[in-house]
């Protein structure tokens, strides 16, 4: 084992969110590969991946995009991580649009102001129980977002760029809703 893959959890998993423009474009182009129908097994596997993270399709888009991404293998919290977010994306295609902010998405949607607080709020497991349900709010109502800000959001969380990621996501849901003329979004809380 080399030096470098014998670094800290902690180490490991700060390396990656601090580069802010990175999960951008691995998951816009992850969201291609997944979206073309050659992939669409790959993409009926990853709904349904779980915490075991026990599918193919996952360890083969870690193998092949992520850890070529990290330049090293990934710890289990980053996989974790990105477990979730591979969940939600698989979840939530053709839907994922470029440029669509979190924030906005969540405007549009009419995603209830109390549930936008709790996802801005909630941190560890709290937060990744939250994404799941969030790729099938945005699915079923047919609102495109960018999955690249909730990979941010979720790639962040405890690190010190999670508070600015935050407020930008909170910064664009209330502009939007303002725009609209709406006070606060009608969606229920379930």
């Amino acid at each position: 084992m080399t030096m470098t893959q014998e670094t800290s959890t902690e180490e490991h998993s700060a390396s990656a969110p601090e580069r802010t423009g990175w999960p951008v474009y691995v998951v816009h182009g992850l969201a291609k590969e997944l979206d073309e129908k050659r992939n669409i097994g790959e993409r009926a596997a990853l709904r349904h991946l779980g915490r075991t993270l026990n599918q193919p399709a996952f360890w083969n888009i870690v193998v092949r995009t992520l850890e070529r991404a990290y330049d090293r293998k990934l710890c289990d919290d980053e996989l974790e991580r990105w477990g979730v977010i591979l969940e939600g994306l698989a979840h939530l295609l053709p839907f994922h649009r470029k440029k669509s902010a979190l924030g906005r998405a969540l405007a549009s949607a009419d995603i209830h102001e109390t549930r936008v607080l709790r996802l801005l709020r909630a941190e560890g497991e709290s937060l990744r129980a939250l994404v799941r349900p969030l790729a099938h709010q945005f699915s079923s109502k047919g609102q495109h977002v960018d999955w690249a800000d909730v990979a941010r959001l979720v790639l962040s969380d405890g690190h010190s760029s999670a508070d600015g990621i935050r407020r930008q996501i909170a910064r664009d849901f209330y502009y939007t809703q303002n725009r609209r003329g709406g006070g606060d979004a009608t969606d229920t809380e379930s």
